[in-house]
């Protein structure tokens, strides 16, 4: 059984791409019937593109990083906890090994710096973090 808790790190396939996701908060209701989380991913920071440089993660932060990786916030997202449940269920998303406690409080403290956080997102952060 999957527990949520914050550093969780999530596999999701998205049409044809897989992007991973880490969950920064534990579950919370915002309504009488579901909990939700907030996760957000990492991208390859690519030679000449743009990125934010709130959170910047290095080869060997995470398992599953080889190259220097940047946590989009524009993609964090409060998400049902039965959602994720079902895409696990179905093969859409596979746990990963969690990202470490200095990773984990690196990416949170991005959430405060970054100009690109959804306002609704940060507010659900600010109150359980």
């Amino acid at each position: 059984m999957l527990i949520f808790l914050p550093r969780l790190t999530l596999l999701v396939k998205t049409g044809e791409k897989k992007h991973y996701y880490v969950v920064l908060t534990n579950p919370a209701g915002l309504t009488d019937n579901e909990s939700y989380v907030v996760w957000v991913s990492w991208r390859s920071v690519k030679k000449g593109q743009y990125y934010d440089d709130a959170c910047v993660l290095d080869d060997g932060d995470h398992p599953k990083i080889d190259r220097r990786t940047w946590v989009d916030y524009s993609f964090a997202e409060i998400k049902p906890v039965s959602e994720i449940k079902r895409g696990i269920a179905n093969g859409a998303i596979a746990q990963c090994e969690p990202v470490s406690e200095e990773v984990y409080k690196r990416i949170v403290a991005g959430i405060r710096t970054t100009r690109y956080i959804d306002d609704d997102v940060l507010k659900f952060c600010e109150q359980r973090l």
